[in-house]
């Protein structure tokens, strides 16, 4: 909930687009546009732009940004009021889908008779970003500088939160002097040399059942069903080849959900240290001033504010006794799925136990071309097989596209995609219908407001 009374505000542009001071004199707006003298622009948030030249001052305005991982939160006021208000749920997943644009390209140039020389142009230089902070940083400078730019004018003063962690510290609250430059890597070769050694070059996996003298062990990453993906050593573990396949990898059983009682297993410090690159990179590109956390929260204390990203952005921006501005939620949709293949495997009765088993739950055991490192035949429990396996090829776009709002028996449901060669609509919250029960209301790609939780947020409902 909003603790204090808000307020909605038009945002107005001249004839040449360039955005002039917000109002809400809605008898005014109505008169305009039904006389047309101005034009409605865009409908979230309410933009209208005049179609002749008009006279017009602007107050110097001030930008409050509470940067996040997840989501960052904006706030611009001037002396009396807050003029917008908003949240942003950024996209993730940045890392995975990189990983599937670089596969299909590579199966790609595969697949070419005559593959041409092809330099290393993405090879990162002294300087570049991690790609997924990267993406997080052109999010944060493309909301506050082109989606607010265009509603708002002469912002002169920027206020951001800055962080500073000290990841080393955060894992052993006692290190102090040379401790920085002796961690536990030390005298190791590289991080897989260092995890064998920990583990005492042996399977962990519970239920493992090699029984051979010299098993081939490789390393595991942990938390890879959580999207932890990183080389440090507490998220690594070793596995033999027996234990460490296909199946264990499914997303019911096996690894994932794993987590090992082995000293040393720690949270990931990923958030803190992007948080470290993300806003240093932003107070450079926005000149912006810094402050710091505990300044935050001590403010929104002394005002009797609850902890938010709305809250915090507009304590950063030096907010006091301002009227609130009703607040918005925009939501990152992706643009395009470069999947235009999907595989379902098929469904086979295990005869051991009499229940469905996937393909590659029941494989035949080889791994690799070395005959002498292969498991177990599984294959020879399939029993009856209950579901055909397929390759599913999208060949065409549909109408009805992820992300879309849609009008079902007057209810407002987010659009989850097509199946059944698009004859069937998936909806968020909501049972699959046919296409031509559904009236597309919005479609929606890129940073947009996200109706349903900007609602929720208002009332204070969800």
């Amino acid at each position: 909930m909003i603790p204090i009374k808000p307020q909605s505000y038009v945002y107005v542009q001249n004839r040449r687009g360039r955005p002039l001071m917000p109002t809400r004199r809605m008898g005014a707006v109505r008169r305009w546009l039904k006389s047309g003298v101005a034009r409605v622009v865009q409908r979230d948030p309410f933009t209208i732009r005049f179609k002749r030249q008009v006279k017009t001052t602007t107050q110097p305005l001030t930008m409050g940004i509470d940067p996040g991982y997840g989501n960052f939160g904006v706030s611009i006021r001037d002396e009396q009021k807050e003029l917008f208000s908003a949240t942003v749920m950024l996209l993730v997943g940045e890392s995975e889908r990189l990983s599937e644009r670089k596969m299909y390209r590579q199966n790609r140039r595969y697949h070419k008779r005559y593959r041409p020389y092809r330099p290393l142009k993405n090879v990162m230089k002294d300087g570049d970003l991690p790609p997924s902070v990267k993406h997080r940083l052109e999010v944060h400078l493309y909301f506050c500088k082109k989606l607010v730019g265009k509603i708002l004018p002469n912002i002169e003063r920027i206020r951001l939160e800055v962080n500073a962690f000290d990841t080393q510290l955060l894992k052993d609250p006692e290190i102090f002097g040379e401790g920085y430059q002796k961690g536990p890597q030390l005298g190791f070769l590289n991080v897989k040399e260092y995890v064998l050694f920990r583990d005492g070059h042996k399977c962990q996996w519970p239920q493992c059942k090699n029984k051979s003298k010299n098993p081939v062990l490789r390393v595991h990453h942990i938390g890879y069903w959580k999207e932890d993906r990183s080389n440090r050593p507490d998220n690594l573990i070793t596995i033999c080849t027996s234990c460490h396949n296909s199946a264990k990898h499914e997303e019911i059983g096996g690894f994932r959900g794993w987590q090992p009682l082995i000293k040393g297993i720690s949270e990931t410090l990923k958030q803190a240290t992007n948080m470290g690159i993300l806003t240093k990179g932003l107070k450079e590109k926005l000149y912006a001033e810094a402050t710091y956390g505990y300044i935050t929260k001590a403010e929104r204390h002394s005002l009797k504010l609850e902890k938010s990203e709305l809250n915090d952005a507009f304590v950063i921006g030096l907010g006091n006794k301002q009227t609130r501005a009703l607040p918005f939620v925009f939501t990152q949709i992706r643009r395009n799925n470069r999947s235009l293949e999907t595989f379902r495997d098929a469904v086979y009765l295990d005869k051991r136990t009499n229940e469905k088993a996937k393909g590659k739950e029941l494989f035949n055991g080889r791994t690799c071309r070395n005959k002498n490192l292969n498991t177990e035949n599984l294959k020879v429990h399939r029993g009856k097989k209950i579901t055909q396996g397929n390759r599913s090829i999208r060949n065409q776009r549909y109408e009805h596209q992820t992300g879309d709002l849609v009008l079902v028996k007057g209810g407002l449901y987010e659009s989850r995609g097509v199946h059944s060669k698009g004859r069937s609509l998936r909806l968020k919250e909501h049972k699959d219908i046919g296409v031509n029960k559904a009236k597309i209301l919005l479609h929606r790609k890129g940073i947009v407001v996200n109706l349903l939780e900007t609602k929720k947020l208002r009332t204070g409902k969800g």
